[in-house]
């Protein structure tokens, strides 16, 4: 993915898949990535947590389900991430897809110049495997975090901008990333 057109292009591959589909599945999303999945994926699912459809009862609990494993293939890093058949059918209205990657398409391009390629090395082993421990972290902070209302934000938006940065390899913004979502997430559980 080129630098300043990272979120872009994301958003452009899951609304080519997703065109003309009655409904657009977890599976879906893991074939429009391949190999490289991990990341796109982890994103969309914590910005999907961090929307209105993260209130609904359980639906963050299931989300943060779907990183805590990705999580774990993240760190292993031998073959595409896979997740159970009974998560892979789980998806949305094609329609309804294309028309919520349309509202969010002007604010991506917003976003995309903070990732590039920076720091590399902390995106491969041994660095993968802490990525995928703070992965793991926000994904189970969000179980107890889900009878707040609201409080699944903050680990949501954090899952979201480690998945872009694992998808760019950029070291940097994984560290802010995860520095900012455990400061947040700590000020939360303070409070």
């Amino acid at each position: 993915m080129s630098e300043n057109a990272l979120i872009s292009e994301i958003l452009d591959t899951i609304e080519e898949k997703a065109d003309g589909k009655a409904k657009f599945t977890i599976g879906d999303l893991l074939d429009a990535f391949g190999r490289r999945a991990h990341g796109p994926v982890i994103s969309v699912v914590g910005l999907v947590s961090a929307s209105p459809i993260g209130a609904i009862p359980g639906a963050s609990i299931f989300l943060g389900l779907i990183c805590l494993i990705l999580a774990g293939q993240y760190a292993l890093k031998d073959s595409p991430p896979s997740l159970p058949n009974l998560i892979q059918v789980g998806g949305v209205d094609g329609k309804r897809l294309a028309s919520a990657i349309e509202k969010v398409r002007p604010y991506a391009g917003k976003l995309s110049f903070l990732f590039s390629e920076r720091l590399t090395f902390m995106t491969r082993s041994p660095w993968a495997i802490l990525t995928a421990i703070l992965i793991a972290a926000f994904a189970l902070s969000m179980v107890p975090l889900a009878l707040v209302p609201g409080g699944v934000f903050v680990p949501s938006v954090a899952l979201a901008f480690i998945g872009f940065a694992v998808t760019a390899r950029d070291g940097l913004m994984l560290i802010i990333a995860s520095a900012i979502g455990a400061v947040a997430s700590a000020m939360l559980w303070a409070a």
